[in-house]
Order: C-alpha cells, then structure tokens, then sequence
C-alpha cells in the first residue's frame, strides 16, 4: 500500500491533532473518514492515534526527567513516610534556590496551550508551571536551541474556570486582566526580554488562555493551585 510509506504532511498532522483533541480514540469508521480525507490508509491513522496515546501517557514522565536532570533543581518530597507507593506524578514539586532563597516549582500537566488563534503542543520541552512564593504562572516553550516563555502574576488572573471535555480531556480557562511578559534565550545564555514571540502577536491581543489536558492530572492541579495561592480562590 503506498498510502502506508508517504510521510505525514504539516497540514495532516495538524488535523490528526486537532482530532485527538476531541476525540484520542476514534472507532473504525472515524478513522475511516480521516484516512479518506487525508489520502492516509486506515491502518496508518490507527497506528498514529496509538501513538499519540503512548506520548501522551509518557508526557508527564519525561517532563518530570528533563527538568530533575537541572542541577539547579532537586525533587522536594511532600508525602508522609509511612506511604509505600512512589509519589504521583501530578503532585510533583520541584524546589531550587534563587539567590539563596528557596523557590518550589509545580507543574500543571497541559498538553495544549491556545491563546487566541495561537495554539502550542506542550511536550517534553516545553511547559507549564507556577512558583512560591513568587506566585508567578509560566509558559515555557523550547524551540530547537532557543526557549521562550511567558509569565504573569497569578494576582493578574482575572478568572478560572474548568470545563470537562470528554471522558478524557478537561480544560482550565484563565482569563487575565493584562497580556505577559515575553522572554527569550538561547543556549546557555541569560534569560532576556522580548517582544510577543506569538503569531500575530497573539497573547498581547487576547487575554482568555486555554490549557488543554488529561483531566485525572491538571484537575488535581487545579485544586492544588488554589490551595497554594487562596486568593486565586477567590477569582
């Protein structure tokens, strides 16, 4: 079948993503559909989805590895110790020190991030998190040899929402009163500021961000979020 050895195109794989979004395990007839209308086979959009399931379970781990394997940072233990299991992977906190002062770091395991019609696919190098007791929120998006990354203040955010969207995805709806900071850097070299790296710049133009994940990881996080920061409760 030579459907079987053409490479997936930018334009596929963008819908065999948006898909997954909504729907991560579509039956045969749906995959039918998608191979139609992608001159993709069946068996090849199947596998696809396979996959992207397996990355999807992995995500979090490999997060959890790329940003221990900083020097800087170091795993913080919060369980008691008579517990025998390992600490679940959505309630990892991480700490390290700022000018002597001790930061902890929690992810919030999103795998998609929309700010107006500027979406970015979260993966192993890329972010979402906050900081104590900075109380700052942070997108940090790694493009090839260069990073990027948002921040605001979580007293900025003029809302929260969570919205269920299948049996599988939620989202949290974060609606801020003032667009972020924008940094770069490249290689080894100091974070700088910058202009909105968005597209049509984006996050300086709208103020409601959508993060997009599996709902038994960020509703957890959710909730630990407002009982770090009980004035974002109240929003």
């Amino acid at each position: 079948d030579n459907k079987k050895r053409i490479r997936t195109t930018p334009e596929q794989l963008a819908l065999l993503e948006d898909t997954f979004k909504t729907n991560p395990s579509p039956n045969s007839k749906i995959r039918e559909a998608i191979a139609e209308k992608l001159n993709m086979s069946e068996r090849s959009i199947q596998v696809w989805f396979q996959n992207r399931r397996a990355k999807m379970k992995t995500m979090q781990k490999r997060t959890y590895l790329m940003i221990s394997n900083n020097d800087k940072i170091s795993v913080s233990q919060h369980q008691p110790q008579s517990q025998q299991f390992t600490l679940p992977e959505e309630f990892i906190t991480l700490s390290f020190n700022i000018n002597n002062n001790t930061s902890l770091v929690s992810l919030i395991s999103c795998e998609y991030l929309t700010i107006g019609t500027w979406h970015c696919i979260l993966t192993m190098s890329s972010l979402c998190y906050y900081t104590l007791p900075q109380n700052i929120l942070t997108y940090h998006i790694t493009n090839e040899n260069i990073e990027f990354k948002m921040e605001f203040s979580l007293s900025d955010v003029f809302s929260v929402e969570y919205q269920p969207i299948d049996n599988i995805y939620s989202q949290i709806i974060i609606e801020v009163k003032e667009s972020p900071s924008f940094y770069m850097k490249s290689n080894y070299s100091e974070w700088n500021t910058c202009k909105d790296f968005t597209e049509d710049k984006q996050a300086s133009r709208h103020m409601i961000h959508i993060l997009k994940g599996c709902s038994i990881l960020i509703k957890p996080q959710l909730i630990k979020l407002m009982q770090d920061d009980p004035n974002l409760a109240k929003v």
